[in-house]
């Protein structure tokens, strides 16, 4: 429209004061609706301007300007002349970049539709475990660094040798007791999961545990930067110095249980119970597994502990 009373302005046919009106009158319109016609209707026709409508009314016809159509025509020409000239390959002179934005659109056309998620009782199910909230943010801790890690392989182009899908499919069975013959269909059935769909998870877990191992020491260091950022570095490593004078002076570096004359049991019963305040005692092995460590490296450092909680008592 611009175009057009920018022609008509140029021809004679129009005045710039009435060119601005009917520009106004075509913004005042919803942009469906901004068409000649209704344009027209809308402008206010008095006696200055009637002799200018009218001749606008019936210049329109012919010297209305199709500008898209033109932008359109230039486009196709300057292709044409530019392919006629064969041009070298193109080479991108920029870094593509990476943004939240483009990965949320990946995703959203590589993902692969979770049976988990279709299942009818998906938005049921997380709503009970969800009233659960340690069991809830227990579980939700364990999925999201599965995912990170199922993302990194995938982005790493990480493939899992099928030969390793056997003894992982194994144990996987012991993990869940169904060693019986017959007692993996049963259960897959009650979980809401089809044979393929087990395949596909195991061979997920597998690239992702590639990844999580390959990640250690990444998150170690991150979990330090991390702990300095919330502040938290400094009373720790205090600490920890504190305690490693404590046992030099008292010989107890690398203290043993009989050396200190304390049962394994009572050990345990004393870290979970008066260290961690737990009203229910989980296994030690279980514990160990969850914190990712040896369980003798973990007594180890209980040991530590208690020694260097004893000598506080004394005054240490």
């Amino acid at each position: 429209m611009r175009a057009t009373l920018a022609a008509a302005r140029a021809a004679g046919v129009i005045g710039a004061g009435l060119q601005r009106r009917l520009l106004d009158a075509a913004k005042a319109l919803f942009y469906p609706e901004r068409r000649w016609e209704t344009v027209l209707q809308a402008m206010p026709i008095t006696a200055r301007n009637r002799a200018q409508v009218n001749a606008f009314t019936r210049w329109l016809p012919t010297g209305r300007v199709a500008q898209k159509r033109a932008d359109a025509l230039a486009l196709l020409h300057t292709l044409a002349a530019f392919g006629s000239g064969q041009p070298a390959p193109f080479k991108a002179r920029f870094e593509f970049e990476h943004t939240d934005a483009w990965e949320q659109v990946r995703r959203r056309i590589t993902s692969v539709p979770s049976a988990a998620a279709d299942a009818p009782d998906a938005v049921a199910v997380l709503a009970e475990l969800r009233l659960d909230g340690p069991a809830w943010q227990a579980a939700q801790a364990q999925a999201r660094r599965r995912a990170l890690a199922e993302a990194l392989a995938d982005a790493r182009g990480e493939q899992v040798d099928d030969a390793l899908l056997p003894n992982a499919l194994a144990t996987f069975r012991l993990r869940h007791d169904l060693g019986a013959p017959g007692s993996v269909a049963p259960w897959l059935a009650r979980q809401g999961l089809s044979p393929q769909a087990l395949i596909d998870a195991v061979r997920g877990e597998l690239a992702a545990t590639r990844q999580e191992a390959l990640l250690d020491a990444h998150i170690e260091r991150a979990l330090l930067l991390q702990l300095q950022l919330d502040g938290r570095f400094h009373p720790l490593a205090e600490r920890a110095r504190h305690k490693a004078a404590v046992l030099q002076t008292v010989g107890a570096e690398n203290p043993a249980l009989a050396q200190q004359g304390l049962e394994e049991a009572a050990l345990w019963d004393w870290y979970f119970g008066l260290r961690l305040r737990l009203a229910a005692h989980p296994t030690p092995e279980a514990f160990a597994q969850d914190l990712g460590v040896p369980l003798a490296a973990l007594r180890r450092e209980v040991l530590r502990d208690w020694v260097y909680h004893e000598q506080l008592a004394k005054g240490a």
